[in-house]
């Protein structure tokens, strides 16, 4: 049986984040861990991924996304040794999903590009700082997102996802965050909020844009009946769990 178009190998670094979304929160999540391998342990880490990969692989699945988090936090040679061995293995779209925020640095780019990435996701959450910056309650965090967008379009053939999330902080302002993004002649998805059953720490109430009903997100597992799964396997690289 041929593979969905969608499917995909979702990779989750979960070291942290370098912003503080307020839909998210990630780094006050309460059952958050921190992660401290030796080289040892890395190593047998990834012979296991590779596994992974290989299986994948056999079944047609091109598409390796790395997310998080944020996926830049976790270090910078785990990072590059899971993009260049998803190259080998013969994953032929590696997506980044990042807030932007290092990658205002061009050489983190440039580093990412020449090990494999060839696609990045993107977030804007409004057409103007005073917006987006206030989501992610980081100043500076919109300049870095134009700052990393023109990095990634310095390299020809790398493809750019933008998407925005509908949310009280930014109701009203949606049409004007896509059409900012069509100048820069970039296509932007808007998503709806969907809450995670698990992030109790998140108030979805005060969240959601005026007249906006709740939109569950429920943890997806092994026990997920197959008629239901998901488009994609989910591997979390610190915990060794696959979704």
């Amino acid at each position: 049986m041929s593979p969905r178009k969608e499917d995909k190998l979702l990779l989750a670094f979960p070291f942290g984040c370098d912003i503080d979304c307020v839909f998210c929160q990630r780094n006050r999540h309460p059952h958050r861990t921190a992660f401290a391998f030796t080289d040892e342990r890395w190593r047998e880490v990834l012979i296991r991924f590779r596994a992974l990969m290989r299986v994948l692989r056999r079944r047609g699945v091109r598409r390796l996304c790395l997310g998080g988090d944020e996926p830049t936090m976790a270090p910078a040679w785990l990072l590059e040794s899971v993009v260049r061995m998803g190259v080998k293995e013969g994953f032929t779209y590696i997506e980044l999903m990042s807030n932007g925020v290092k990658l205002r640095g061009r050489r983190l780019v440039e580093t990412l590009v020449k090990a494999g990435v060839n696609a990045f996701l993107l977030p804007v959450y409004g057409p103007d700082a005073a917006t987006h910056d206030a989501v992610t309650r980081k100043k500076g965090s919109y300049a870095a997102l134009l700052k990393a967008i023109g990095n990634i379009r310095s390299f020809p053939g790398t493809k750019i996802e933008m998407h925005t999330l509908r949310l009280k902080a930014n109701q009203g302002r949606i049409r004007e965050t896509v059409s900012g993004m069509m100048a820069l002649g970039l296509k932007c998805a808007v998503w709806d909020l969907k809450e995670n059953e698990t992030d109790t720490h998140v108030d979805y109430a005060a969240l959601r844009p005026d007249g906006a009903l709740p939109r569950k997100q429920r943890a997806v597992d092994s026990r997920v009946r197959k008629d239901r799964a998901p488009n994609y396997v989910k591997y979390n690289i610190c915990t060794e769990r696959t979704y």
